[in-house]
This record gives C-alpha cells, structure tokens and sequence, in this order.
C-alpha cells in the first residue's frame, strides 16, 4: 500500500479487526498513519459494493433537516468546525472536503470568505444537490480523482 497523500510505503497499525456496526460491515479492516505524512486510512479500502451500502439514500447526512431547529443546530456545528480550522488554515487556503454529502461544510467556509475550496462526494445524486447550491464539488472516489496537493485537518 502507498500513501495518497505523500506516497510512502511505511504505516503503523493503529487498531485492527475494525467492523462497522451501523452498516453491519464485515470485519478485518484496520486503522493505519501514515509514517510520514500521519494521513489516517482503513485497509483495506471498502469496495463500491461496501460503499453503497454504508452510503445509501437513508444515510443520515444526505438529508436536509426539516426543522428550522435541526436547520439551526447542523449550522452552529459546521461553524464550530471552521471557527477551529481558523486558528491554522489560512483563508486563501485550498481545501478539499472528502466525503462532502450536501456541502454544509463548504457552504459555511464560502460564508466565511474561504474561495479555494472544493469537495468531493461518492454519490451521485447528492454530488449534484451539492453543486445547485453553486458549490465545486466533483462526484467520484479519491480513487478516481488526482490532486496536486492536499492537506489534511
């Protein structure tokens, strides 16, 4: 296995046997860091079939709350998680979000002045609600796409 990241061959183990009780995966998989670069990963890589499975229609995050409260709560905790990236993250930053489900997460860095940002979103479908929210984000796995550089928080 390389590293995505930094392309180093070296990872130290930092659990194994790991299962996913809410999506009822199979077990084996474990945690690695990166020796250089400390980029977490599970290894193996879930298959798409795994994907689709823990990635369904009725995954939590791929839907918009309804109530004005949720609504009020999902934004207080993306901005939680900007006001920390503010303390190392410049705003002419690039950052990528992996897994960007509807793009709450960008959306709320655009809110804050943040312009070099981009996510990137397994499904489909919610890729493209993502993108009518006139948010960058492509629709694919990390497998899929080549970036020049990415930093990880």
């Amino acid at each position: 296995m390389i590293c995505k990241l930094c392309y180093c061959s070296e990872f130290i183990n930092i659990d194994s046997d790991i299962g996913d009780y809410e999506y009822e995966s199979s077990f084996g998989y474990s945690y690695l860091k990166c020796a250089n670069c400390g980029l977490y990963l599970i290894d193996p890589l879930p298959d798409s079939n795994t994907l689709e499975k823990a990635y369904s229609g009725t995954y939590h995050a791929y839907n918009h709350q309804p109530s004005k409260f949720a609504q009020y709560l999902k934004k207080k905790y993306w901005q939680s998680k900007i006001k920390r990236c503010l303390t190392f993250v410049a705003k002419d930053a690039s950052i990528l979000d992996i897994g960007c489900s509807l793009g709450d997460f960008l959306f709320e860095l655009r809110e804050r002045g943040f312009k070099n940002i981009q996510g990137i979103e397994y499904k489909k479908e919610v890729a493209d609600i993502a993108r009518a929210r006139w948010l960058d984000v492509l629709n694919g796995s990390t497998e899929d796409v080549k970036f020049k550089k990415i930093i990880t928080i």
